[in-house]
């Protein structure tokens, strides 16, 4: 009977300790599982074998750009010793020509041209500095060609150029007259027109035709061989409304 009493008693315990030892597996488990849940809330570093799917950054505010914008339209007044006139820019009409006219009007380097070369009923062209080494170095950098898609009427803005392919630099003239007939086969690509001062670009002083020297002009400090005399123009250029 003692020895029945005895083993019950073992069985007894051993099924106490059983259960003790599952309930504390259990709360081991619960702690474990609370801790990670922890630990990922707070960001632990993931192992980098784990599949998990990357997440994009959140993006940049873009920083500011200090460049003026292009725009497609604009205008340009030249202030001329006979009066202002101004013309509206294209760059659909000719995106090189317009690119090339923008940059020498910012830099200044229309101002205090003459308009060395007046036919009238024909045209008006300046874009001399007068400074051969300003001159000699746009000329270097000659801009490529573009196609004529507006026709060289009557107050239409050119480059000038030579007969070989992407020659146009600094030098550009106004249509006194409807030229289209002559000019636009030749590869004269208008890139703007005259909207207001038409009457000031046709007064212009044209006492000189076609005599001025060119060539000399790039070899001297002066202006293409103009005489002194009070009689011809000369301009400065700005960009018109806010730009």
């Amino acid at each position: 009977m003692k020895a029945l009493v005895f083993s019950i008693s073992l069985l007894l315990l051993f099924g106490v300790v059983a259960c003790s030892q599952d309930r504390l597996t259990d709360e081991m488990k619960q702690q474990a599982k609370e801790v990670q849940d922890k630990l990922d809330s707070d960001g632990a570093p993931v192992p980098s074998d784990t599949n998990v799917t990357p997440v994009a950054a959140a993006p940049k505010e873009a920083e500011p750009t200090t460049d003026k914008p292009q725009r497609d339209i604009f205008k340009v007044v030249f202030d001329t010793t006979k009066g202002p006139f101004t013309v509206e820019v294209h760059r659909d009409w000719s995106p090189n020509g317009v690119k090339r006219f923008e940059e020498l009007v910012r830099s200044g380097f229309y101002d205090g041209n003459r308009f060395f070369r007046v036919l009238p009923n024909f045209v008006v062209q300046w874009g001399l500095s007068g400074d051969p080494i300003q001159d000699m170095t746009w000329m270097e950098q000659p801009i490529k060609d573009d196609p004529v898609k507006q026709p060289n009427r009557e107050g239409m803005m050119v480059f000038a150029k030579s007969q070989m392919k992407d020659s146009r630099t600094t030098q550009i003239f106004i249509n006194l007259r409807d030229n289209s007939s002559q000019l636009d086969a030749t590869g004269f690509a208008p890139f703007a027109k005259v909207i207001d001062g038409m009457d000031v670009v046709k007064s212009l002083y044209s006492g000189y035709g076609e005599s001025p020297d060119q060539g000399r002009s790039l070899t001297t400090s002066n202006q293409p061989s103009l005489s002194n005399n009070g009689e011809e123009s000369a301009c400065r250029s700005r960009f018109g409304g806010a730009f």
